[in-house]
Parts: C-alpha cells; sequence; structure tokens
C-alpha cells in the first residue's frame, strides 16, 4: 500500500493499476488516476474499482476495446460476420466523447461558412449587445466565430479549437455524458451573461473550455501535482486570450469558470452527502444561470 501511494504521488498521470499507462482520467468519486480498463461509468461519472465496491456495485473487469471476439469456426460464420455493418468509432460509442467532438464538428463546420457568409452566424448566433432578447444567443455564442482573414482571429480559432479538443473529451469521459451536457449548458449561459453585463460580446469555445477546465480543477484538487499543473495551463491561456484578444472575452472566461467550478463542486458535496432531491445542485446553478441571463437580457436589449 505504501508504494503505491509513494508512485501516486511520483507521477499522477499513471494509472493507479498499470504503472505503465498514462491517463488524465480521474475517479470522480476518489481522484485516483484510471486507465480505460480501469473506468467503471456510473451516472456521476466513471470510477475505479474500489470506489464501486464501497458504494455497493458489481466490479467486472474486461480488457481495453471490450471482450475479445469469438473465432469463426465456418465459413458461414465468417460470411455473417462480414456482412455486420462496421462499428462505430470509439468517439461516438458511449465509451467515447460524441458530445466534445460533435461540438468542436460544428464549430469549426460554422466558423468556415462564415467565411462564405459575410461572417453571418456571428450576426446570428453570437451573444451581442442590443440583442439580449434574443435568448438563443446565450446558448449558440460558442458555435460562432468571427471569420477573418486576419492572423489574430484566425489563431485564436486555431488555438481555442485545438485545447478544446485535448481537453473537452478527456472531461466528458471523465464525468459521464450527462454530467458533461449539464457543465456546458450552465458555464455557456454564465459566461454569455457574463459577457453581455460587461458591455462584450459572447462568442467562440474559450469561454465553456474554461467552464471544464474548472470543473476538472475541483475534480483533481486533493492531488497537488495534478493541480497544479491545472493551474499552470489555465493561467497560460488566459494569458493567450489577454495577448490575442487585448481582454475581450475575459468576463466570459470567468464566468464561465464559477458556472464550472460551482456545479461541479456542489455535485461532489451531493455526493458524499446524498440530498433528498438529487437535482439540488443543477437547481441551484440553473436558477443563478437563469437570473443572469434575465439581467444580461434586460441590460443588453
Amino acid at each position: 500500500m505504501t508504494t503505491e501511494r509513494t508512485d501516486l504521488e511520483v507521477d499522477p498521470s499513471v494509472c493507479y493499476r498499470h504503472r505503465d499507462r498514462h491517463s488524465w482520467t480521474l475517479c470522480a468519486r476518489c481522484g485516483r488516476t484510471i486507465c480505460p480498463e480501469c473506468q467503471i461509468p456510473g451516472a456521476g461519472g466513471v470510477r475505479c474499482a474500489p470506489c464501486v465496491a464501497e458504494e455497493g456495485g458489481r466490479v467486472s473487469w474486461q480488457p481495453v476495446g471490450g471482450p475479445p471476439p469469438k473465432a469463426a469456426r465456418t465459413r458461414r460464420s465468417r460470411a455473417r460476420a462480414r456482412s455486420l455493418p462496421m462499428a462505430a468509432p470509439s468517439w461516438l460509442t458511449a465509451t467515447g466523447a460524441p458530445v466534445s467532438i460533435g461540438v468542436l464538428g460544428a464549430s469549426v463546420a460554422v466558423w468556415l461558412a462564415g467565411f462564405f457568409t459575410g461572417d453571418l452566424p456571428v450576426i446570428w448566433l453570437a451573444a451581442l449587445p442590443g440583442t439580449g432578447w434574443q435568448l438563443w444567443r446565450f446558448i449558440t455564442a460558442p458555435l460562432a466565430s468571427p471569420a477573418a482573414l486576419d492572423i489574430s482571429v484566425i489563431l485564436s480559432f486555431v488555438l481555442q479549437s485545438a485545447f478544446w479538443f485535448l481537453s473537452a473529451p478527456q472531461a466528458e469521459r471523465m464525468l459521464g455524458r450527462r454530467p458533461f451536457v449539464e457543465l456546458l449548458i450552465a458555464s455557456t449561459l454564465v459566461g454569455s451573461a457574463a459577457a453581455l453585463l460587461s458591455g462584450q460580446a459572447a462568442y467562440g469555445l474559450f469561454g465553456p473550455l474554461f467552464g471544464v477546465f474548472a470543473a476538472v480543477l475541483v475534480l483533481v484538487w486533493p492531488e497537488a501535482q495534478v493541480r497544479n499543473r491545472f493551474l499552470v495551463m489555465i493561467g497560460v491561456n488566459l494569458l493567450l486570450i489577454l495577448v490575442i484578444s487585448r481582454g475581450q472575452g475575459l468576463p466570459e472566461v470567468i464566468g464561465a469558470m464559477l458556472a464550472g467550478a460551482g456545479l461541479t463542486a456542489l455535485r461532489q458535496r451531493a455526493a458524499d452527502r446524498p440530498l433528498p432531491k438529487p437535482w439540488t445542485p443543477q437547481l441551484i446553478v440553473g436558477g443563478a444561470a437563469a437570473v443572469l441571463v434575465l439581467l444580461a437580457a434586460l441590460a443588453a436589449s
């Protein structure tokens, strides 16, 4: 037991059971690093085997990628296997991250469309001052990014897309699909409202991206080394925003981070101390987001 703990402190990016496997996915209950083989999905995110056992669940180990297929014994069975449809890519299945990949794909498609439509996606979808009562903008803002043949505009979009691709799928697998969707909605609504309340526009993936960063930071906070890495990464991204956009988007990022951290912290508290109503964290954050959206709509109308 002592040896395992020492190794974990040396390199927290290594699976606690398989020392030769690196992973950034943590158990949603105890915070230990777990590789895909050790991840047990649940309603509140992935768990490690000891946590599932302590919660009264059953543990069934299987190799990464699922059980091995049975060997075909006859030509008929091989022909039947070839006639079956091909398996979907892992990022489209329950073990993948279809939401984060779908959001990124939609964002890229909308951004490219902006080059051929005079930036109409930003005009229709972004949360802009003076459009406060067009409430759909509070949730569609991440899909819209300015499209122009300008190095700073292109660099901003490439950076936010790259950081999203590197971070959001891991967070979706760590949190679980439904909690991840709730996190995106909360951070997007609060981030867009914060931007409009400060007199700025809200657009692009930077808002919900920092909401994801804040949620993961809450989960990994007990592990000092992982926590410090995330703090450095968040600081570098904030610096990039300040340099590239000259401070544009900072209120949106701060609002999204508060929403992401708040929702995740409330979920953790509810998991440790079961509440009479399991939806209490969502109701608290949802109520706060609704109030901010109403205030922003009044201020930006």
